[in-house]
């Protein structure tokens, strides 16, 4: 429950960032990684650890996908998404995120024949649906 809240308290402004600029803020990644891990820390013991291992290896693959595909996916993209996996209940369920982001950035992306899309909307579109 705590980490949808702050989930949404900071996809808002994200969004919003993105939306106007193609860039997502650090300053706020940040703020929203230390709320989530102090949520799992007080709130959830058990998946704290879990998490965070899963965090270092997405962020290992992370660091290689944005080098290897600077055009398709931005760093603060890349970022975020690491981000996302402290808020899901398992792995399987922020694989579903991904997906369903690429699915609803693709169709944004046809509907506004634009080739640039802001991805972080995407992401929390998502989010709030299948969390």
């Amino acid at each position: 429950m705590w980490r949808s809240l702050i989930t949404i308290f900071f996809g808002l402004p994200i969004s919003i960032v993105d939306f106007k600029s193609r860039r997502i803020p650090n300053n706020l990644l940040i703020a929203m990684f230390f709320s989530l891990e102090v949520s799992l820390l007080f709130f959830a013991n058990s998946l704290f650890f879990s998490r965070n291992v899963q965090v270092l290896c997405l962020t290992s693959l992370a660091i290689i996908l944005a080098a290897t595909s600077q055009e398709f996916i931005g760093m603060g993209d890349v970022k975020l998404l690491i981000v996302i996996i402290l808020v899901t209940k398992s792995f399987q369920q922020w694989l579903n995120i991904v997906i369903l982001a690429i699915a609803i950035g693709l169709i944004w992306a046809g509907l506004s024949r634009n080739r640039s899309i802001p991805f972080a909307p995407s992401i929390f579109m998502a989010m709030l649906l299948l969390i």
